[in-house]
């Protein structure tokens, strides 16, 4: 072999040794690339690029959560008046509820039975604010609605609860929230079933049984 010929040996070999290399990573990264675009399109919120926020029917804390790549890259829990009324210091791992999932590109969450329990908190916070609330109606309020949480596994009667606490008329009328104006757990749901008379038979039921199960002093 010439010298020319030993010259294009030596240019070629690094080059189709590079492209030996190159070839089977790029196809992987294409084969990867098409998976996650895919699960991406399936199901916007997929945990491949989102976050999600949660409340604990606990404790009452708020928990931010985000996902690449189906790793979690961020997580931060934070107070609510629900858990600082309550005073709970620790947030059970098997008590999280799912609230909202977003990610880049989609404009709106699933509808998650919690979808509602973070806007119930922070429009309660915002009533705070505007009517007088001494500490033993917040610790009255935050334990009912925990209760109603984890008894119904559902935002929906929480928030009911309370709106009705919010909206009293001697409430709005003194701009202030007082232990009267809180409903013992025993007389909302009375009342709260009673409305709810002409539902289903198994939706008044499901009232029955939060009744029964409540604790003795209410």
């Amino acid at each position: 072999m010439d010298a020319s010929g030993l010259a294009r040996h030596a240019l070629s070999t690094p080059t189709n040794e590079m492209r030996r290399l190159i070839t089977p990573l790029l196809c992987t990264v294409c084969v990867l690339g098409l998976f996650a675009y895919l699960t991406y399109w399936h199901s916007g919120w997929s945990h491949i690029n989102c976050w999600t926020r949660e409340i604990n029917i606990a404790s009452g804390h708020e928990r931010y959560t985000r996902y690449w790549f189906w790793r979690i890259t961020d997580r931060k829990v934070t107070p609510t008046w629900v858990s600082a009324a309550l005073q709970s210091p620790e947030a059970p791992e098997d008590q999280w509820r799912t609230v909202v999932t977003l990610s880049p590109g989609t404009r709106h969450s699933p509808n998650y039975w919690f979808h509602s329990a973070l806007g119930d908190v922070k429009m309660t916070e915002q009533c705070f604010e505007m009517f007088a609330s001494p500490p033993t109606v917040k610790a009255q309020l935050a334990a009912n609605l925990v209760w109603l949480w984890q008894h119904f596994d559902d935002a929906y009667q929480g928030g009911r609860y309370l709106t009705d606490v919010l909206m009293r008329p001697s409430v709005i009328r003194n701009e202030r929230i007082t232990e009267q104006d809180v409903p013992s757990l025993k007389d909302w749901l009375t009342a709260y079933r009673e409305a709810s008379k002409n539902e289903s038979p198994e939706f008044t039921k499901t009232i029955d049984q939060a009744i029964s199960r409540l604790p003795l002093k209410d």
